[in-house]
């Protein structure tokens, strides 16, 4: 059973502070993306009728990362679960390491994942699945847990103020993915479907929900996100919308980003 805690599952509070990346010395390009071969598939970390739950976003975000880098240094296949790292049983590491009741799940940080990920990475995708069930994911990986794959091991990220709009972009246009913990507006479950508005402004009211993706491009307009609410949600990465499965993504106004961002974006220097 799962206890009332906001959707999406991101708790700022467990958070810490890592080191700055230096000031982008130029401005940045116009437009940046970072290279999609890297990027593993759009997750799900919910289901059609509970689409932020269990709360897990932070595990999605965290381990996605720790693919990005992987396959940015050539070691994995991103496509494939074996190259895949997995959001399974990290989270169910990290609700024991919070002393949180077994069956039982809850919001966590980025700090919470890469002292995993910076000491022995975490199973792949293939040997650890992800369900979307709570209960499921504590069935599984509370007593019998998967070794960890060194393939996901990572150096400790380093982190761009969210404020720092250009910081951000130069990031993404030297190649590197960032994670980040972002409040949302009520209208962003029901942001998928035909004709949609791009890029995504948002209502102006706030949800009480926090939640964590990746940003991996940016144009005149805004950022570009992958989420992890399957592919069934948003858009395409080219801002096209519809009715067919093979979306996850979210062009964000850059006014949006601003009013609902948390304090850091975090990157992993690559080659580090």
């Amino acid at each position: 059973m799962q206890n009332s805690v906001p959707e999406f599952g991101y708790d700022p509070t467990r958070e810490k502070a890592y080191e700055l990346a230096p000031k982008p010395l130029a401005a940045p390009p116009p437009t940046g993306q970072v290279n999609l071969s890297y990027l593993p598939p759009v997750g799900q970390q919910g289901t059609a009728a509970s689409p932020g739950t269990p709360p897990t976003c932070c595990a999605w975000a965290s381990t996605e990362l720790a693919t990005f880098y992987a396959a940015q240094n050539g070691i994995v296949d991103p496509s494939q679960p074996s190259g895949q790292a997995s959001p399974a049983q990290i989270y169910i590491q990290v609700m024991q390491q919070v002393s949180e009741p077994s069956g039982q799940c809850k919001g966590s940080s980025f700090a919470d994942y890469f002292a995993i990920l910076t000491q022995s990475g975490a199973p792949s995708l293939a040997n650890a699945p992800y369900y979307a069930d709570c209960g499921s994911l504590w069935t599984n990986y509370q007593n019998a847990p998967v070794p960890a794959d060194a393939q996901f091991k990572t150096p400790k990220p380093m982190s761009v103020k969210t404020s720092d709009l250009d910081g951000i972009k130069a990031q993404i246009a030297a190649g590197n993915a960032l994670a980040w913990g972002t409040n949302l507006y009520t209208d962003w479950k029901s942001y998928k479907g035909p004709n949609l508005p791009v890029p995504y402004v948002g209502n102006g009211q706030l949800s009480g929900a926090k939640h964590c993706m990746l940003i991996i491009g940016y144009n005149a307009t805004g950022f570009l996100i992958q989420n992890s609410q399957g592919t069934s949600w948003g858009t395409t990465i080219d801002g096209q919308s519809g009715t067919d499965n093979c979306y996850g993504y979210v062009w964000m106004a850059y006014g949006t980003f601003s009013a609902l961002a948390e304090a850091s974006a975090l990157y992993i220097p690559p080659g580090g």
